[in-house]
């Protein structure tokens, strides 16, 4: 999502020299960004997660790196404070970043474009928020993508996993695992060729249900990210929660179905992405309940547990007919 301020940037600076700090395993995907110029990966394990001794020696670490570069601009797309400690060393124009007490998005606001806001407050632009243009996400450049690892092309993509991260896990954003086999087991019934992705946290959620419907190939957690990207570029439908592959389907523009339960769908699809939305959330008088940092408590998420596998199976077999034409 934060991607929305490269063709911002360059609609604004044409021209302009672009440099993208990241984690260190999502490098690969930047490199692929339209307007990145340069890449520099960061191991935040430590940073986010390690004891005291470790996040000073990787805070260190990266200052060294950054240290004698200069930059007109510094945009801090992370609403941590900490992350400015880093740029210790650096020479710099300018720094913006996101409001540290503020909620993570506007409720009903596509996230994208709390990213681009970042740069309206380096122009100190005045134009009121409603007449900006919406957000775009940048495209991927073109390059020679890994081949699918399964021959022939694969029909539907289904990632049971994801919603965690280094700092927590959400299993409020996630269908139940059952629901999922029930769909795997509906989709090869159709003589449709189904793979699970996911990363290596996502193992266990994807072996189980390649134990329950073996005839759907199980490949969370053994591709590499350009690998996912290409997978995706070449599937026909995705099947995801709100949860990275989401995400990586919007950039390839892959034809979606989405999962929603606790947080807002218009929040994280891009406004044209080819997606389409299932949830149980209407009607709930809980939902949504992610206000951007936290959930309210809950012991059994309705919003996503109500939602029925015909259901998610309909919108799969419109997506299809859609690819199709």
């Amino acid at each position: 999502m934060a991607s929305a301020l490269l063709p911002a940037l360059h609609a604004t600076w044409p021209g302009c020299h672009v440099t993208w700090v990241t984690d260190t395993p999502l490098v690969p995907l930047v490199h692929r960004l339209h307007g990145v110029h340069e890449v520099i990966g960061v191991d935040l394990r430590p940073l986010l997660s390690g004891s005291v001794a470790r996040k000073l020696h990787a805070a260190l670490k990266l200052a060294t790196r950054l240290a004698f570069r200069h930059w007109d601009v510094v945009i801090l797309a992370h609403k941590d404070r900490r992350y400015r400690a880093l740029l210790a060393g650096a020479r710099y124009g300018r720094v913006v970043q996101s409001p540290p007490h503020e909620p993570l998005t506007t409720r009903g606001r596509y996230m994208g474009e709390e990213y681009t806001d970042l740069l309206h407050a380096v122009l100190a632009e005045p134009t009121p928020a409603g007449t900006r243009p919406p957000a775009t996400l940048a495209t991927l450049r073109a390059h020679e993508t890994p081949a699918p690892p399964t021959e022939p092309q694969i029909d539907v993509l289904l990632a049971p996993g994801g919603a965690r991260n280094l700092l927590r896990d959400d299993p409020l954003r996630r269908w139940p695992r059952d629901h999922w086999e029930r769909l795997a087991g509906a989709l090869t019934a159709q003589g449709l060729r189904v793979a699970l992705v996911g990363g290596s946290a996502d193992a266990e959620d994807a072996s189980a249900v390649a134990r329950a419907v073996p005839a759907v190939r199980n490949l969370a957690g053994q591709t590499s990210l350009p690998g996912l990207l290409a997978l995706l570029e070449h599937a026909r439908v995705l099947v995801t929660h709100d949860a990275g592959p989401l995400h990586l389907a919007a950039l390839t523009r892959t034809p979606t179905v989405a999962l929603f339960g606790p947080t807002v769908p218009e929040e994280r699809i891009p406004p044209g992405a080819p997606m389409v939305v299932a949830s149980a959330a209407a009607g709930l008088p809980c939902a949504p309940c992610y206000n951007g940092r936290d959930y309210a408590p809950c012991s059994r998420n309705r919003c996503l547990a109500d939602l029925s596998v015909e259901t998610v199976l309909g919108l799969v077999e419109e997506q299809l007919m859609r690819s199709s034409r």
